[in-house]
């Protein structure tokens, strides 16, 4: 290095310290301003750059937590025992995906109805390992009147999502012959402003009398 250069540098150094001096900076404070003049910015150590990276990473943890929010689903689960449900009271934001995972921890088969509430985008996530003849035919029934309904039989489960389009109040019943009538339901809130109000006496029973005797 040049003389001349050296010298410069010198008096670069005695100069910031008397101002720093004059600004009352104690010398670590002194040395750290000295530093950071006399460092150039490739020459980071690792840890600066990491702590300069700080934004972008808070940006990145952040996006996932952005799409959750959009793309979140509300999560619901109902067993079915021998003429009653647990829990007995559901409830779900309107225009919001629900999942409903259906239990059946009862003897024989049982189902599940949300009776007038029509939804959107109503699929099967997990069907039953088996289906009889009887709920087949309600759930094609249920699936073509774009109506929320699941079933399995003893020790098996199905799951389905959908998105309710109705704020209200409206039943959910098990449409096995004479399981609605001897208590086997619920009440499913659907909650939110905007949605197309409704109510459980729309309801539409599926169910099939028994026979006499």
């Amino acid at each position: 290095m040049a003389l001349d250069q050296i010298d410069s540098t010198t008096m670069n150094r005695r100069s910031l310290l008397k101002r720093a001096g004059l600004l009352g900076l104690t010398l670590p404070a002194a040395g750290a301003l000295l530093s950071a003049c006399g460092t150039n910015g490739p020459d980071m150590s690792p840890a600066q750059m990491e702590k300069g990276s700080r934004p972008q990473t808070a940006s990145v943890s952040g996006a996932p937590l952005a799409a959750a929010a959009a793309g979140s689903v509300t999560e619901l689960t109902v067993t079915a025992l021998d003429l009653k449900f647990e829990p007995a009271q559901l409830s779900a934001p309107a225009n919001q995906p629900v999942r409903l995972t259906f239990i059946n921890k009862g003897a024989i088969e049982h189902d599940i109805e949300i009776l007038g509430l029509t939804v959107d985008g109503l699929s099967t996530v997990t069907p039953p390992k088996a289906m009889s003849d009887r709920a087949t035919g309600l759930h094609d029934e249920a699936t073509a009147k774009k109506l929320a309904y699941a079933a399995a039989g003893s020790g098996d489960q199905m799951v389905i999502e959908f998105t309710p389009t109705a704020a209200g109040s409206f039943e959910f019943a098990c449409l096995v012959p004479g399981h609605r009538e001897a208590g086997m339901k619920g009440s499913f809130t659907v909650t939110g402003d905007g949605a197309t109000a409704g109510s459980s006496h729309d309801a539409m029973d599926h169910s099939v009398p028994m026979p006499a005797g």
